[in-house]
């Protein structure tokens, strides 16, 4: 462990060394999808053409790694010039030792406020201004096989119940065929997955006081639907994290699992059979999901200007048209641009092949982020989201160390510490 930790900070102080250079921007994208970093180079290179002077080099990692380098590159001297990140992170990036966020409302206002999504503006904001440009959500969702369903006389899911029942018929490990694929792994996609089925239940992380109501009757019920679920999932779910659930489904070994809309796009590269497709629901009482916001934050820095330009280029309608094909529909934006989101439904081609898929993820598009949905941004919202105590405790309680009660209890006790 001591090992990875210096090789990151080594690294951080590459990157950070990068950051101090006059004429240099360095980019962090924290997240590993490939369509990202190359969607970025490009832009790079579109933008040095216009601005010979400025050169920006792009560096991409996955959120766990993020959550590790981030504070070795502050403490080495700063941050990078752009952070691609979660809005619940933007305190934390703000208020840690050598890092400081670049006040962004002279560049809200150029790109136009009216064009933001007003819920977005609320939820980035923080001590009184807009942390950073948002750019997306990201919401989750059940992906199921519409398909397998029609073929087993099985209607969309409406329920709880009903996606229990589904995974349970659909179910077959003797043909290496399972009902649903569940995370294990203690990245971010058991508090999505969890998250889901909560909000979903009317159930909340904390109250409208901001306390942690992990131990409510709500949250015992999605614990207790989680594990059920998870005994219709592959052999070695314990190390599903968000890759290996997106494969499972993709591949044909499962029929459902809970992940946001990438899957679809995950689908569509590996899985070529037209008959085989896919659909989204939101199974439960009420209409409320996960809502990751996703936006660029930028460093106040000796480089801040050109990196408000850059970003600000990343909002020209051809990059903004080329980011939504990067994300895939994975990503809804908060931003309107209509030239740019026609040019992406007209040529996407997960798009194509799913083509209702964009209107349902319109229609459901309510909800916050598990953990630090009754807080927003605070000083101690960045700790409440990398502390990962939703995603230990969870994969505790699929390793039988823990009863739902006991996992409750640990994600309680730990909210607490970290609020404290």
């Amino acid at each position: 462990m001591m090992k990875r930790v210096a090789s990151l900070l080594v690294s951080s102080l590459l990157y950070s060394g990068c950051a101090m250079a006059d004429g240099s921007i360095v980019v962090w994208m924290t997240d590993s999808r490939p369509g990202y970093k190359k969607w970025l180079e490009t832009e790079a290179a579109a933008f040095k053409a216009k601005h010979p002077g400025v050169k920006v080099s792009v560096v991409q990692m996955s959120p766990n790694d993020a959550y590790l380098k981030i504070p070795a590159a502050a403490a080495a001297g700063g941050l990078p010039d752009v952070i691609w990140t979660t809005y619940g992170l933007a305190p934390w990036l703000d208020g840690m030792k050598g890092g400081k966020l670049a006040d962004v409302s002279d560049l809200i206002d150029r790109l136009g406020k009216n064009r933001f999504d007003e819920d977005a503006l609320k939820q980035w904001s923080y001590r009184g201004a807009v942390a950073c440009v948002p750019v997306a959500r990201t919401p989750t969702y059940l992906m199921h096989r519409a398909d397998l369903f029609k073929k087993a006389g099985l209607a969309a899911p409406e329920s709880w119940e009903d996606v229990i029942r589904a995974a349970q018929k659909l179910n077959d490990p003797a043909n290496g065929k399972y009902g649903i694929a569940m995370p294990g792994k203690t990245d971010f996609s058991p508090r999505f997955a969890y998250g889901m089925i909560l909000y979903s239940m009317g159930g909340s992380t904390f109250d409208t006081q901001g306390n942690p109501i992990f131990e409510s009757p709500a949250s015992i019920d999605a614990l207790k639907v989680y594990k059920q679920l998870y005994a219709y999932s592959p052999p070695g779910s314990l190390n599903f994290g968000f890759s290996e659930i997106q494969r499972a489904l993709a591949q044909g070994r499962v029929a459902m699992t809970i992940s946001n809309p990438s899957s679809m796009a995950t689908f569509q590269r590996t899985n070529r059979d037209e008959g085989s497709t896919l659909a989204l629901a939101l199974p439960g009482k009420v209409n409320r999901t996960i809502q990751n916001q996703r936006g660029w934050c930028i460093a106040d820095g000796k480089n801040s200007q050109d990196a408000k330009a850059f970003v600000e280029h990343l909002f020209s309608t051809s990059s903004f048209a080329a980011y939504l094909d990067a994300a895939s529909i994975s990503s809804f934006p908060v931003y309107h641009d209509q030239a740019a989101y026609d040019q992406f439904q007209a040529s996407n081609e997960t798009v194509k092949r799913f083509p209702g898929a964009t209107d349902f993820i319109r229609r459901h598009t309510v909800g916050t982020m598990p953990g630090i949905d009754g807080v927003g941004l605070t000083p101690k919202s960045g700790d409440l989201i990398s502390s990962g105590q939703i995603e230990s405790a969870i994969n505790r309680m699929l390793a039988n160390d823990m009863s739902k009660q006991e996992t409750a209890a640990a994600m309680q006790k730990e909210t607490l510490r970290l609020l404290n």
